[in-house]
This record gives C-alpha cells, sequence and structure tokens, in this order.
C-alpha cells in the first residue's frame, strides 16, 4: 500500500510540472505499457527532473524493490524476511530522524513506514493540488 501512495505522488509531482494533457495524453505517457507506466521510469525521470536527489532516489528504488517482492512472492513473507530488512536498513529518510534513545533500534516496518510517511509529505510540498489535473480515467476495480 505505502509504495502505491508514493507512486500516486511522484506521478502527481511529475505531472505538476508537465503541460495540461488530455486523457488520451496522460494514458500514451502514464498508461499500461506506455513510457511513464512503472514506478521504476516514473523514479528516473523525477530524478531527471530534479525533484530530488540522488538518495531519495535510491530510497524510491528501495521501495520499489519492497512493493515488487511482497507483489510476487510464492512464500508468505513479512518485514522479518532477510531480503525486506535489508532492504529497509538500507533506506537514508529514517537516518534524518533518529529515534530519541540512541540504543533503540527501529524494527523494519517502522523504518519502511517513517520513509513512506516523509516521502509522501515531501513530494506533496511538490505539488499545488489545485493546478493538478488528473484526467477522469475508469480503472479496473479489483474483485
Amino acid at each position: 500500500m505505502g509504495g502505491a501512495v508514493i507512486e500516486r505522488r511522484l506521478e502527481d509531482a511529475i505531472l505538476f510540472r508537465l503541460t495540461r494533457l488530455s486523457k488520451s495524453q496522460w494514458e500514451g505517457l502514464f498508461g499500461e505499457n506506455a513510457p511513464l507506466g512503472t514506478f521504476s521510469a516514473k523514479i528516473k525521470l523525477g530524478y531527471a527532473m530534479r525533484l530530488y536527489g540522488l538518495r531519495t532516489q535510491a530510497d524510491l528504488n528501495h521501495i520499489r524493490e519492497i512493493r515488487n517482492i511482497f507483489a510476487h512472492s510464492e512464500r508468505p513473507i513479512t518485514f522479518a524476511t532477510k531480503r525486506i530488512k535489508d532492504l529497509c536498513a538500507a533506506l537514508h529518510t529514517p537516518k534524518r530522524w533518529p529515534p530519541d534513545d540512541s540504543v533503540y533500534i527501529r524494527p523494519a516496518y517502522s523504518l519502511f513506514r517513517l520513509t513512506i510517511d516523509a516521502m509522501s509529505i515531501e513530494l506533496s510540498i511538490l505539488v499545488d493540488p489545485r493546478r493538478v489535473r488528473r484526467p477522469r480515467l475508469r480503472r479496473p476495480r479489483l474483485p
């Protein structure tokens, strides 16, 4: 869920800097199989547009990887799974807000959640919601 929120915020930040797009133009850029249809492509473009620096780009890629691992794992996994824990430990954002108690070690989910919350705020600040116009699209409903 957190990765989807960040992807949406990133898309809004990119859209804010583009000219107003029609529905077909939006679908041509952001739709399925379009150049900006993946989280990875949006991350690369956001960096190229100077929306953020290398550390934030790395964190976004870690969030993308975490989301993909959860989405495509054939076995049940949690934030205690080694690969997920390692990705969460590599996040740069939580290091900007160390815990009050220097002995306390944040669990992986806390590192992930802090990163999601901070990035959501930071990406939202880049956008004036009155100027972002998303075309009204019918998205398929999940069963």
